[in-house]
């Protein structure tokens, strides 16, 4: 099974949930001429662990592990499928529901999405069991990010 590591912070602890923070770096911000180049970011991120076992304190660096299939699922479920519904909605509503009718076929396709993600959003707790991250210290198996 391949997993995704990163390094993190631990920034609150409430029980047995955590939120880490960690620095998403992209491979050209390393490099020698990332302060010239427009493309080099980074993304600082707030991740919610929902549950863990062991001591942590805030303020402790930490590794995150998520599994690789847990991503491409996440990008499907984000971005692939409003993508396939939206087109999908306007061939249909162009071709069978409303043919000839551009605007309102345009309107209809681009409501398919937003209750797609309302729906996403309204089992937004459930999923959360499907993506998740293990956390551990640092000194077990370090790794570099």
């Amino acid at each position: 099974m391949e997993k995704v590591e990163h390094r993190g912070i631990v920034d609150s602890i409430e029980g047995k949930r955590m939120k880490v923070h960690i620095l998403q770096v992209s491979a050209c911000s390393e490099c020698h001429a990332n302060s010239l180049c427009s493309s080099a970011d980074k993304v600082e991120k707030i991740i919610d662990i929902n549950s863990f076992t062991g001591f942590f304190e805030i303020g402790q660096t930490v590794i995150l592990t998520g599994k690789t299939g847990s991503g491409l699922k996440a990008v499907f479920l984000a971005y692939m499928l409003p993508l396939i519904l939206l087109v999908t909605g306007m061939v249909l509503c162009l071709e069978w529901l409303f043919p000839g009718n551009e605007g309102l076929a345009a309107i209809i396709s681009l409501l398919i999405p937003l209750v797609y993600y309302l729906i996403l959003y309204i089992f937004r707790n459930r999923l959360k069991r499907n993506f998740s991250f293990s956390v551990r210290h640092v000194s077990e198996n370090v790794v570099k990010d």
